[in-house]
């Protein structure tokens, strides 16, 4: 910061000296002008005496005046100095105002202020520089790639391990256009769904590296907002799940042959046992028969585990083709009731459909997949509720349906709604194990809905039943999986 002072006073005193000089101009004329109004024309020698008297009043007149502005201008112009001095300290960040505490003054009183101030922005920015400093040192050392850019989709910044899973260098990016650069489209069009939206999204990009193997990344957008809700930017986390992908491919594919391996040895123990329980292979005692009966349920129950699997693994490899045709659903849940009545009876259950349909509701589906979806959920119900009821309902929402299935039955706690649709889990996970199964009925749900484009939730409270709702659109998408 520059002051000059002497501009200033030159500033102050010119307008000063001029409205002088005019006055004590008017002033000689006046004195001249009214002495010869009043017919006093002295002789020359007198009227030169008079104008050199007047002048010299005039000037003495005026240079007290200047000498007692010049001396108020002084006064002002060293505080001013003092005051850019000041200043110029504070902009540097020395400890400013030392110098003027000792005044009583205004100064004084200004320079406590200022010095107060100082201390006060010191403590401030040296724990700012502190909480930035930690900040940066988390992000730095997170094992995920973090990006943060700007409302402009500008890079602000990017921590070293995004700069390795990228294979990019954080500073020829800096605030530049991120979409602008040269990167594989796969991971483009990831980076424009997240900036599309300012919520929490998930997507994935499948990219070769610089190592020259492909890699899959799992992307996580999010938009940061102000504390007055405006949008400022995103922060992107990038993560290399390329292992846990290859895992997952490896353990389908063991599934696959496993669950093959399986089947085929199983359907020719079941079919022998038929046999004999047919007695077309030679004569059993009876308790022969209950123990080939035990064994073919057994079988039969292996058997659709291993259907099960074959089912996940097919879904999992995307080798599920869905054959859309108009499906009526309450013909298809009334065919539905119908098979489970007689284990709904047996357990003392009601089986039914409420409220009664009166319009017939059609959706473009794969009747076969709807009908698996149905059998799933509605033999979970039974299995889970030993007194009371199962209810199967339809609601119409206009371009889409909703199918739910209730019931009375032990329902879930609120830890248990977040995995009731995992691969391999069970919410009975006591050492008794009473309920059987392997936590795959759910989870076949929740892919084969997907794939139709609908979805599924449940709305439960531990002891007091469950109910699982599946909404899918009327008309088949334009793009189908």
């Amino acid at each position: 910061m520059s002051l000059k002072k002497n501009s200033i006073r030159a500033q102050l005193l010119k307008p000063f000296i001029w409205i002088v000089c005019l006055m004590g101009l008017g002033a000689f004329l006046g004195a001249v002008l009214y002495m010869l109004m009043a017919g006093r024309v002295p002789n020359s020698n007198a009227l030169w005496q008079v104008i050199l008297g007047v002048l010299l009043l005039l000037i003495l007149v005026n240079a007290g005046v200047v000498w007692g502005y010049t001396f108020v201008i002084r006064r002002i112009t060293d505080d001013v100095e003092i005051l850019a001095r000041t200043a110029r300290l504070v902009h540097l960040g020395d400890d400013v105002a030392m110098f003027l505490l000792d005044r009583d003054d205004e100064l004084g009183d200004l320079a406590a202020c200022i010095h107060a101030m100082t201390l006060r922005l010191k403590e401030a920015s040296t724990m700012i520089m502190k909480e930035r400093n930690y900040l940066e040192s988390i992000i730095v050392s997170l094992p995920e790639g973090v990006m943060v850019v700007d409302s402009d989709v500008r890079l602000v910044m990017m921590n070293p391990t995004a700069e390795h899973l990228l294979n990019v260098s954080f500073k020829p990016y800096i605030h530049s256009h991120i979409l602008d650069q040269k990167m594989p489209d796969s991971l483009r069009d990831a980076f424009m769904r997240v900036f599309n939206t300012q919520s929490h999204i998930t997507t994935q990009a499948v990219m070769a590296r610089f190592d020259g193997k492909t890699r899959t990344f799992h992307i996580i957008g999010s938009g940061l907002r102000s504390s007055q809700q405006h949008p400022q930017g995103w922060v992107v986390i990038l993560r290399d799940v390329s292992h846990e992908r290859e895992l997952e491919s490896l353990r389908d594919a063991f599934l696959r042959t496993v669950t093959h391996e399986l089947r085929t040895p199983l359907t020719s123990v079941m079919g022998f046992v038929e046999l004999l329980l047919k007695s077309q292979i030679g004569a059993i005692s009876k308790d022969q028969r209950v123990a080939l009966d035990i064994v073919y349920q057994e079988s039969n129950r292996l058997k659709n585990l291993i259907d099960d699997l074959l089912e996940l693994s097919r879904i999992s490899a995307g080798r599920t083709t869905l054959i859309y045709s108009p499906t009526p659903l309450y013909e298809l849940l009334k065919s539905i009731v119908a098979a489970f009545h007689p284990l709904a009876t047996g357990k003392a259950l009601s089986l039914g459909i409420t409220p009664p349909v009166t319009g017939e509701l059609v959706v473009d589906a794969d009747t076969a997949r709807l009908r698996q979806i149905m059998v799933n959920l509605v033999s979970n119900a039974i299995k889970f509720t030993h007194a009371g009821f199962v209810t199967l309902y339809l609601q119409d929402l206009g371009d889409s349906v909703e199918i739910g299935v209730q019931d009375t039955g032990i329902g879930l706690c609120d830890e248990d709604k977040e995995i009731v649709f995992d691969k391999f889990r069970q919410v009975d996970f006591t050492t008794t194990r009473r309920f059987e199964g392997v936590g795959l009925g759910l989870s076949i749900v929740k892919e084969l809905v997907s794939l139709h484009h609908g979805t599924v939730r449940v709305e439960s409270e531990y002891g007091k039943g469950a109910c699982f709702v599946i909404a899918l659109p009327k008309k088949k998408p334009d793009v189908v999986l």
